[in-house]
């Protein structure tokens, strides 16, 4: 069995084998982001005026990091890669209509994953908590019918590697500060 019959394969298992009202509630639930955003940006901002400096830091990457892995997987890739949403051309259970945007790679996957994984490399217990959110939210863009597994798999690694490149900037950035301000105090 070569990897796009594994793909179909796994997909057509999770779709047919593990329907169930929670699941159908709970995948229609995340399968819309849109909702969350006006909330999540009334948190953010209440979280910035109380943060400390260091976590202001965090928070203000934040919008940059998602930016850039939006635009990176569905503005760039999925019209590169055109791959049709497996809802489309094979027999699912779809509950939730089936999109005409391409499927590779799965924008909920990416844009969760890496701000997960951001969170992570700053406070580890936090990112853990919404690294499983962003699999669970992966899952039930399978469970829909909506995402191959590849496609989620692929956003996992572009949201992991995204992550990683934007903490390792913000560190060069503010270490560089802090560094410059030392060295100007101590000539001053």
């Amino acid at each position: 069995m070569n990897l796009l019959d594994f793909d179909k394969s796994l997909l057509i298992s999770i779709n047919h084998s593990t329907r169930c009202l929670f699941l159908d509630s709970i995948s229609l639930f995340f399968a819309d982001a849109r909702p969350f955003v006006p909330l999540l940006v009334i948190i953010w901002l209440l979280l910035i005026i109380r943060a400390t400096p260091q976590t202001k830091r965090m928070l203000l990457v934040i919008p940059f990091l998602i930016s850039a892995t939006d635009i990176l997987s569905s503005g760039i890739m999925k019209p590169l890669f055109a791959r049709v949403r497996p809802c489309h051309i094979l027999e699912l259970t779809t509950i939730s209509g089936c999109s005409e945007s391409f499927s590779f790679p799965s924008g909920h996957a990416t844009n969760s994953m890496a701000f997960a994984f951001f969170l992570f490399l700053h406070k580890r217990l936090l990112g853990l908590c919404f690294i499983l959110l962003s699999v669970f939210i992966s899952f039930t863009r399978i469970y829909l019918g909506l995402h191959y597994p590849t496609d989620i798999f692929a956003g996992w690694v572009i949201g992991i590697f995204w992550a990683s490149f934007f903490y390792i900037i913000k560190e060069r950035i503010w270490r560089g500060k802090s560094t410059a301000r030392i060295v100007v105090e101590r000539s001053g």
